[in-house]
Formats: C-alpha cells, structure tokens, sequence
C-alpha cells in the first residue's frame, strides 16, 4: 500500500483533508490485519496522528491519522 498514491486521487479530487485508519501494532502483526497498512507507514508520508480509533476484532488496536493538504 501506498498512501501517497491514494492521498494524490484525494487532493485530485478536491480534499482539503485526508484521512487514514492503519492498524497500531505492537510488535509483529499478522499480514491479515495489516491490510489498511501500518502507522509507520504513514507518519513516513507526512500524516499525524489524530486520535484512536478503536481495535480491529480479534486484532491490533487501530489509529486515526490525517494529512492536511490545503
């Protein structure tokens, strides 16, 4: 996955803000859970954490994250 590209169709689009929920592992995850990506992944493209968002059933915790792109 690749948030820049996903976050370029946004702003193409006309998004002012761009959001993200990836999972918040600690440790390892099971590739199965990490599908939405990992909070690493998109605090490298430049989104912050904006709050939590709740656990996947059965797995990782979740965070909210947004990109400001005004």
């Amino acid at each position: 996955m690749r948030p820049r590209r996903s976050m370029l169709r946004n702003v193409d689009n006309g998004a002012d803000v761009v959001d993200a929920y990836p999972v918040d592992p600690v440790g390892t995850v099971s590739p199965i859970f990490a599908y939405p990506g990992i909070r690493s992944m998109y605090e490298r493209a430049g989104f912050a954490v904006a709050g939590p968002a709740g656990a996947v059933p059965g797995g990782p915790g979740r965070v909210a994250m947004r990109l400001s792109v005004t």
